[in-house]
């Protein structure tokens, strides 16, 4: 199957940024995007560094992150951030975002698609449908929004950009029409009332000082609600069954084909993110559960329900001893 025959004889290009640590990791991502997305090509932007650590497949190819714009590199990054905060805490966090909005003045095609490298597609995926006559490209969703991203999204567009949608755009992938983004970025460069003058800049001098060292901007959510505000007829809102905690419930050496078909039975897409903070009962029911649960013909779903309520518990005991905490 080619990209005409699953995405409604569109062309687009995949593009994420990744960072050097993730590199070794992308092999199996990148063959199922291939595989269940079909774009014209897969761009990878990531430090020159890594570059002979890229996967050699055929349609994948390398962006040195600092030649993707003038000016906008990590370190110019850094320098607002400490200049603003007194600290580089999560510069390269926002760069990340950055290099994804400015890929719009890279793009070859109409429309390319950010997708995280942590995610691999299980499906065969479609990001256009015909709704009543009219082609929409699709977006998705997801139930929990984050406050500062909206202020921030006031302040940059002198509130002429209002929210309109209830739940949050900040899923694993976004299509995104090269002509929009750049607008939208013209549109931040063009309010004087922000310091700088590039649109990393302004974005970065508009989010609240007490919320940029830990998450004030998001580039999803600014792209979702700018095409509702000024573009409502080309884009609709679709709903995918995402799994989004797999690196809570497998070890990445045990992913595999075999077990990718097995989350594929309850999932449209699964993501595995990193580790963090998670107590040996985790660690040693993901490296014994898949084969034993697999081998019992268990599903994915019921497996993951067991992770799924001692996180629950987790975060109930530290819930009850932080209010203990504050009570003696």
């Amino acid at each position: 199957m080619n990209s005409l025959d699953s995405n409604n004889e569109k062309l687009f290009e995949v593009i994420f940024p990744v960072a050097p640590k993730d590199v070794d990791s992308l092999d199996l991502c990148v063959q199922k995007i291939l595989e269940n997305i079909c774009p014209q090509k897969i761009v990878i932007v990531a430090n020159k560094q890594v570059k002979e650590r890229i996967p050699k497949l055929n349609n994948v190819e390398f962006l040195d992150e600092d030649q993707l714009m003038e000016h906008l590199t990590l370190d110019r990054i850094k320098q607002i951030m400490v200049e603003i905060q007194g600290t580089e805490t999560r510069s390269n966090w926002y760069f990340q975002q950055f290099l994804k909005m400015a890929y719009a003045f890279q793009c070859s095609n109409d429309y390319y698609l950010i997708w995280d490298s942590d995610t691999i597609p299980l499906k065969n995926i479609r990001f256009w449908e015909n709704i009543d006559g009219t082609e929409k490209c699709l977006l998705g969703e997801h139930p929990h929004s984050h406050q500062p991203y909206f202020d921030t999204l006031n302040t940059l567009f002198s509130g002429k950009v209002k929210r309109l949608f209830k739940k949050s755009f900040i899923v694993e992938h976004m299509m995104i029409s090269q002509k929009i983004m750049k607008e939208l970025i013209r549109d931040i460069e063009m309010n004087d009332r922000i310091q700088g003058n590039r649109f990393f800049e302004k974005i970065l001098y508009a989010i609240n000082k007490n919320d940029i060292g830990y998450a004030g901007f998001s580039e999803f959510e600014t792209y979702g609600n700018y095409v509702l505000n000024f573009y409502p007829d080309k884009y609709a809102i679709r709903n995918l069954k995402a799994y989004r905690q797999g690196g809570m419930v497998i070890e990445k050496s045990q992913i595999n084909n075999e077990v990718l078909n097995w989350i594929a039975k309850d999932y449209d897409t699964v993501s595995f993110e990193e580790l963090h903070g998670y107590s040996r009962i985790f660690i040693f029911l993901r490296e014994k559960g898949v084969s034993c649960v697999q081998r019992r013909k268990i599903s994915f779903k019921t497996y993951q329900s067991v992770f799924s309520v001692l996180e629950n518990i987790a975060v109930w005991r530290h819930s009850l001893f932080r209010a203990f905490k504050k009570i003696t």
